[in-house]
């Protein structure tokens, strides 16, 4: 079975549940109400509204991974228990990443990074990009274009990547495809200028 959790907040909603194991989620509805009077919670932090195929009103409660583990093991045990065990496995996994990044340590000596704006003079399209050496990486690019491909400006990423997501996203409205921007990017390099 695949339980659709999302793993940004660990929540699932009535509708995923009653579709992951395979049951109207009228009935899943009821059976959260039961619980939570049972608990004696309230229902109306957890609840929603959506609209159906047929464009009318109800109700979804989205549940916190806690209390789905509670549910699926009070409606079948074993659903539980799988359930349980792939995201227990998950929350270990992600437990060891965060402690081997806390012992990570970024070194002083850097290679100093650029942002480059290289454009395709036949198109006027623009790749922003980031790279120790500009002209390299315009002269690797430049194999692969039948078009002749000149750095336009170059600037100093101070934050490396942060610096390159931040003008992507900065001109995400101009993009193109991948890092190629429609000349209007260009603006950015008139700004800074």
């Amino acid at each position: 079975m695949n339980y659709p959790v999302n793993d940004q907040t660990l929540t699932m909603t009535s509708r995923e549940i009653a579709e992951a194991i395979g049951k109207e989620h009228r009935m899943i509805k009821r059976d959260i109400r039961n619980l939570f009077d049972e608990l004696g919670m309230e229902l109306t932090s957890c609840t929603s509204s959506y609209s159906d195929s047929m464009n009318r009103p109800q109700v979804e409660y989205t549940l916190d991974i806690h209390l789905v583990l509670t549910f699926l093991s009070r409606k079948d045990l074993r659903l539980g228990i799988e359930f349980s065990k792939k995201h227990v496995k998950k929350a270990s996994e992600l437990i060891a990443v965060v402690n081997a990044l806390s012992e990570f340590e970024i070194p002083d000596d850097l290679p100093e990074m650029f942002i480059y704006y290289i454009q395709n003079v036949a198109t006027g399209n623009v790749k922003i990009g980031i790279s120790q050496n500009p002209e390299e990486r315009r002269k690797h690019l430049q194999t692969g274009c039948d078009g002749e491909l000149v750095i336009v400006a170059v600037k100093k990423a101070e934050n490396r990547f942060k610096d390159e997501k931040l003008i992507h996203d900065k001109f995400k409205s101009e993009k193109i495809h991948g890092e190629w921007f429609s000349s209007s990017a260009l603006l950015d390099v008139k700004d800074a200028a």
